[in-house]
């Protein structure tokens, strides 16, 4: 997050939006995540969305990581969590499901010189989405490299949710 003039913007909430819940068919499904090309050092946010509660997790990773310039933002979402063009900040949002599909967004609201603004990642046309639950069990594949997906085996829940 950052501004592209010289002014200053306060992160004074993060909201997630559910536009849609039910149940998923597709006919096949990706494992994400876990892993990269080494350690990272961010602020990371968790988002159950069967709850629908988002837990700011603080800084994980090592500042030693490859390729960390800047500290990450400890301070939390409120007035306190300002950015600037000069002093960005990243941040991760890591979403679980567990009982539906869901389909969904976050809003991310803020103030700069007094004015209350927002602005959502995932809008209704353009959804994020996460799969929790199946109807059936389906084909689960994992990526081995940029280009390659392997067949696991067969999913019926999103592993996390075991």
């Amino acid at each position: 997050m950052s501004v592209l003039d010289d002014s200053t913007a306060l992160i004074t909430n993060l909201r997630p939006i559910i536009y849609k819940k039910g149940v998923a068919s597709p006919t096949w499904v990706a494992a994400a995540g876990g892993g990269g090309c080494g350690d990272v050092y961010e602020r990371v946010f968790h988002l159950d969305l069967d709850r629908l509660t988002l837990t700011d997790k603080g800084v994980e990773g090592s500042p030693d990581a490859p390729g960390v310039t800047r500290q990450p933002r400890t301070e939390p979402i409120g007035k306190a969590f300002s950015v600037s063009k000069d002093e960005p900040a990243q941040i991760r949002v890591d979403a679980q499901a567990c009982s539906a599909f869901y389909e969904w967004g976050l809003q991310i609201q803020y103030s700069v010189n007094g004015h209350e603004y927002s602005e959502v990642i995932g809008k209704p046309a353009d959804p994020l989405r996460s799969i929790g639950s199946l109807n059936s069990a389906i084909p689960a594949y994992i990526q081995e490299t940029a280009t390659e997906l392997t067949r696991a085996g067969t999913a019926k829940k999103a592993p996390q949710c075991d």
